[in-house]
C-alpha cells in the first residue's frame, strides 16, 4: 500500500457527496478568501484551510465532506494517478528524496515507514475506486482523527459543528 494514503489524499479534495467538484470546494472557500490543502507524512494525513472566523462554519462543512464522504470517481483517480505518476518520475531526479528514502528504508526495514510516502508507480498503478474506498473506510475513523483550529474561534462552536462529522466516520 505505498502512497495509498498521499493518492487519498489527492483524492478526497476533488469533490464530495455534498460538494462534488474541486470547483465548488474551491468557489465556496474563494468567497471568504480562503484557501485549502493537504499532506502527507509518514504517520498522518491532515487536510486544511486558511480562512477568516466568520468562514469556519461552511468550511467545515466542505472540508468534514470531503474527508467524511469523498467521491473517488474512476475518472477522478485516472486525473491523480497520471499526477501521482509525474511526481514519482521528478522525485527520481533529486537525490535528496532518494537519499531520504534509503534512510527510511535502512531504519526501518519492512515498516510502512520505510515505504515511500508517494508510492511506486506499480503501487500507484493498483488504485482503483473500489480497493481506494475500503482504504479510506479503514483508514479514515473517528478514533484517528482530530480537529484543530486557531485563531478567533468559539471553542463550543467549533466542537458542535465537528462532532456531526467525526460522528459519520467509523470507530
Amino acid at each position: 500500500e505505498a502512497g495509498w494514503s498521499h493518492f487519498a489524499e489527492h483524492m478526497i479534495l476533488r469533490g464530495s457527496e455534498k460538494y462534488p467538484s474541486q470547483k465548488i470546494i474551491n468557489r465556496i472557500l474563494g468567497r471568504f478568501g480562503g484557501c485549502k490543502n493537504a499532506a502527507t507524512t509518514p504517520l498522518w494525513t491532515g487536510f486544511y484551510a486558511h480562512v477568516p472566523a466568520y468562514g469556519i462554519g461552511e468550511t467545515i462543512d466542505v472540508l468534514g465532506d470531503a474527508i467524511a464522504h469523498p467521491l473517488f470517481t474512476q475518472s477522478d483517480i485516472e486525473i491523480e494517478r497520471n499526477t501521482i505518476l509525474a511526481e514519482i518520475r521528478m522525485m527520481k531526479d533529486y537525490s535528496s528524496s532518494r537519499l531520504s528514502q534509503l534512510v527510511n528504508e535502512s531504519l526501518w526495514p519492512g515498516h510502512p515507514i520505510s515505504r515511500p510516502i508517494i508510492g511506486t508507480s506499480k503501487s500507484i498503478a493498483s488504485i482503483d475506486a473500489k480497493s481506494l474506498k475500503a482504504f479510506h473506510r479503514a483508514r479514515y475513523t473517528s478514533r484517528g482523527a482530530m480537529f484543530i483550529a486557531a485563531g478567533k474561534v468559539d471553542h463550543d462552536e467549533i466542537v458542535e459543528r465537528v462532532r456531526p462529522v467525526f460522528d459519520t466516520l467509523p470507530d
